[in-house]
């Protein structure tokens, strides 16, 4: 899998956190329309910059993720997270789970809430599915070895280092192991050829004027 680079569009200062270790890591902070290329075997994550008060109105980050290998998958991705309201209505939702959801919407008070809440779980359980398919593992947690055995000012040994770094891949192989196990229950697919289908997708360069250099391959994430 090549490595995908990330194009940050208008939405305030951006920070950039990127990790090959447990004390290998760094913080960028920049400018909307920075682009950045992964390294292999880095594990990163970005969001806006809270350190600074961002000015009323301003517009969502949104980022343009280059990803020549994984274009399939950032597709399914993003069009699950678009449509993530529509699962409980879905033929392939379970006729049981439909009643369920229609049930839990109608409840006073909490009603929308609850409803909202497990429509955003089901989606993490359907992204899960379309990352394992992928082999794109992504961050569910760590398990923090090394703070039980360094000294103040030192770092832990090496072999602490090496759990607490592979706890975090374990962690995310077992998430998606019981994401795969209870989809069946949901309904849910590790992929939908309607989201890849290329209807739509400007063929020629001078349809992605004013698109801050979408081109084809990019796919736009939150």
């Amino acid at each position: 899998m090549k490595c995908e680079t990330m194009e940050f569009l208008p939405g305030g200062d951006v920070e950039y956190y990127r990790s090959l270790g447990v004390y290998r890591n760094s913080t960028i902070v920049g400018k909307w329309g920075m682009s950045l290329q992964n390294r292999p075997g880095e594990r990163c994550t970005w969001f806006i910059d809270t350190h600074h008060d961002r000015p009323a109105g301003s517009p969502d980050l949104v980022v343009l993720v280059r990803s020549p290998d994984n274009e399939e998958m950032w597709r399914n991705a993003v069009s699950a997270t678009l449509d993530q309201d529509l699962w409980p209505q879905l033929s392939s939702t379970p006729q049981l789970v439909r009643i369920w959801m229609r049930m839990v919407r109608m409840m006073p008070f909490v009603g929308g809430r609850l409803w909202r809440h497990i429509i955003r779980c089901v989606l993490w359980v359907q992204l899960l599915l379309i990352y394992q398919r992928h082999e794109y593992w992504v961050w569910c947690g760590v398990i923090h070895v090394c703070q039980y055995f360094h000294e103040p000012g030192e770092m832990a040994p090496e072999w602490a280092q090496n759990l607490e770094w592979k706890s975090a891949e374990i962690l995310t192989r077992l998430s998606m192991r019981v994401a795969r196990v209870g989809s069946p229950l949901l309904g849910l697919k590790d992929g939908y050829p309607e989201y890849c289908n290329p209807t739509g997708i400007a063929d020629d360069e001078s349809q992605l004027s004013g698109t801050h250099g979408l081109g084809k391959g990019y796919v736009v994430a939150g």
